[in-house]
């Protein structure tokens, strides 16, 4: 009885993850079918949305609010990379550069982030602590080095002029892109 509930449990969340690629899809392609900011901006929510979903259907053990600070602090560091690929992309010296280089040090801090954050653990009130640190940092930030250098090669794309600058809500959806997680 016990072996049968927990493979009709399995072909559940087998349904529920089928459910929601495509829901994920169909909003998707209705927001592209859009036009201008709206459209642009709507699949940009649409894949921060799923994104997020992904992290928490893959990760019980991390605390809601410590997704949500973790989610902060991504969209803080993808803001403050489009705000230097918009503003310095095409400049000469050591400005142009920022854009190829501010993800590859994100990068490193990142991986850095679960030994500082393991020896901090003892000073985080409790909602901010995950269950099993190391399993949890290391689910979450994944993906992170795939994410660096497809960011940074976007911004040496911008600097050598083959791509023109992305608005924001266009490099947010690149950014945040679902299926690249």
């Amino acid at each position: 009885m016990w072996e049968a509930f927990q493979e009709w449990n399995r072909s559940t969340h087998a349904f529920a993850y089928v459910g929601a690629l495509c829901v994920y899809v169909m909003l998707a392609r209705l927001c592209l079918a859009g036009s201008g900011t709206v459209g642009t901006a709507g699949f940009a929510l649409v894949n921060l949305a799923a994104s997020l979903g992904l992290i928490l259907s893959k990760n019980a053990a991390l605390h809601s609010t410590a997704v949500a600070g973790l989610l902060a602090v991504y969209l803080t560091g993808a803001g403050l990379h489009w705000w230097c690929l918009d503003r310095w992309a095409l400049e000469p010296g050591w400005r142009g550069w920022m854009g190829p280089l501010l993800p590859v040090a994100g990068l490193s801090a990142v991986r850095l982030l679960p030994s500082v954050a393991s020896s901090l653990l003892p000073w985080l009130p409790e909602r901010f602590r995950p269950v099993d640190p190391p399993q949890a940092w290391t689910s979450v930030f994944l993906g992170v080095s795939y994410l660096a250098f497809r960011t940074s090669a976007l911004a040496v794309e911008v600097r050598t002029q083959r791509v023109p600058r992305p608005g924001f809500w266009h490099y947010l959806g690149f950014a945040v892109f679902t299926p690249t997680l």
